[in-house]
């Protein structure tokens, strides 16, 4: 009897517990399933779009050099990959309407550099050694590139300032305190690359 009524009387302690405690068990579950449902979903996605293309990556093996070339005319980079044939390559490099696709094909055939830039498709070379570039001041003119030691002149042409309030504790009290922050934006006059510094202060 004594063991009945102390389980009765904890059963009444613990009685506002018991139903969040359920909540909580119910959702870690659910939220743990959905995880683990999502998971297997996303693998079993990734390993079928994996067989995908090795599929198609075979069938465009046993393609034809002529028949790839077709495809990449139409913006089939994986096809352009596939070709050896240099007349195919310079077919593409020709009559390819896009430029990228042309640009493949031209390194595919090898690049004409002149500097920094093929002069058969017209390919730009950022990373080209610092002798091939055209530098103006601080910047090749052909490609862009900004040079190694590049000394910009900087010009400022815009200026902002705003200001925030906040309240600290300062001297034994509270005190409203008033931060300016100001963003100052420069141009360099060569190039026209921008940057901002900006500084804040009480």
């Amino acid at each position: 009897m004594d063991i009945w009524l102390a389980i009765f009387i904890v059963g009444i302690f613990l009685s506002p517990f018991i139903l969040p405690l359920m909540l909580w068990i119910v959702v870690t579950t659910v939220n743990f399933m959905k995880d683990a449902i999502s998971d297997v979903i996303y693998n079993i996605k990734g390993r079928l779009d994996n067989q995908r293309c090795m599929r198609r990556q075979r069938r465009l093996e046993r393609l034809s050099d002529a028949e790839k070339a077709c495809l990449a005319m139409q913006g089939d980079r994986s096809a352009l990959e596939l070709i050896t044939n240099r007349d195919e390559l310079e077919q593409i490099l020709q009559k390819a309407e896009d430029e990228y696709i042309r640009q493949m094909a031209c390194g595919k055939l090898g690049h004409q550099w002149n500097g920094c830039v093929c002069k058969t498709c017209g390919v730009k070379n950022i990373f080209a050694a610092r002798d091939m570039h055209q530098w103006d001041y601080c910047v090749c003119k052909i490609c862009g590139v900004e040079a190694p030691d590049a000394i910009h002149d900087w010009e400022l042409i815009n200026q902002e300032s705003t200001e925030s309030e906040s309240d600290e504790w300062y001297g034994g009290h509270m005190v409203r305190m008033t931060s300016v922050t100001e963003i100052k934006t420069y141009r360099c006059r060569h190039c026209g690359r921008e940057y901002q510094d900006s500084q804040s202060y009480t």
